[in-house]
């Protein structure tokens, strides 16, 4: 028989059933099959864990890490699923478990843009955790910076001055938050390169770069716009 779930009745911080903390720090644990009946629960972790081949308290550790990035607001389909593979493998690493990556996102139905573009949406509120730096994603941003560099020769020495770009423009920019995070590489290599290289050969950065001409001309638009307003604000 199904009963009310009371996560405040669980011994461990968070509710095994569903995803909820225990607010009141209780010693007793009760093993039953629950469901809430009371407000709106919030987001839940295991169910997509059911299958996975973790310990319990593992999968309690990345319920935890999830509730913790995510603030507890919803999220769904494969941004979701993204998110909780992104949990799953730092708490895998962090244990030293076994993770394969490319069987994983095939079980979650994912790809690796929507692994990046999660690792981009959670961006900062990584850093609070001891990552390696492919977690991170202004070192993910650098490394495919590097790469695009050096398709056109441009001395990784410029690479802080476009990085600034990205620093100034990250919080604000519509497209930066919301495009592929290699997209928003290429936008700004486009715009340092347009506003930096006389003769720049928009054409031939398109056929190298392998990105939509139109959504990248956007992102460097909108950082042109930024960065010109945080100029104009400056010397006023």
């Amino acid at each position: 028989m199904k009963m009310q779930c009371d996560c405040n009745a669980f011994g461990t911080d968070i509710c095994p059933s569903c995803g909820r903390h225990n607010t009141n720090g209780s010693s007793r644990f009760v093993q039953q099959e629950y469901e809430h009946t009371g407000p709106a629960k919030g987001p839940e972790c295991l169910p997509e864990l059911a299958n996975v081949e973790l310990t319990q308290s593992t999968k309690l550790e990345i319920t935890k890490l999830f509730q913790s990035l995510t603030d507890n607001k919803t999220t769904r389909k494969s941004p979701r699923r993204s998110i909780i593979y992104v949990c799953m493998e730092i708490v895998c690493k962090k244990k030293n478990i076994p993770f394969d990556g490319k069987e994983m996102k095939r079980t979650f139905g994912i790809t690796e843009s929507d692994v990046n573009s999660a690792k981009k949406k959670l961006g900062r509120a990584l850093n609070a955790y001891d990552l390696d730096p492919q977690y991170n994603t202004e070192v993910t941003m650098n490394v495919i910076l590097k790469t695009l560099m050096t398709k056109f020769d441009i001395r990784e020495s410029y690479l802080a001055q476009i990085m600034s770009y990205y620093y100034l423009c990250q919080n604000t920019s519509v497209l930066l938050r919301r495009s592929k995070i290699e997209s928003c590489a290429a936008g700004l290599l486009y715009y340092f390169m347009s506003e930096s290289i006389e003769g720049f050969d928009k054409n031939d950065y398109f056929l190298k770069a392998g990105v939509s001409s139109a959504t990248c001309i956007d992102i460097a638009l909108e950082i042109k716009t930024i960065v010109e307003h945080s100029i104009a604000k400056n010397t006023d």
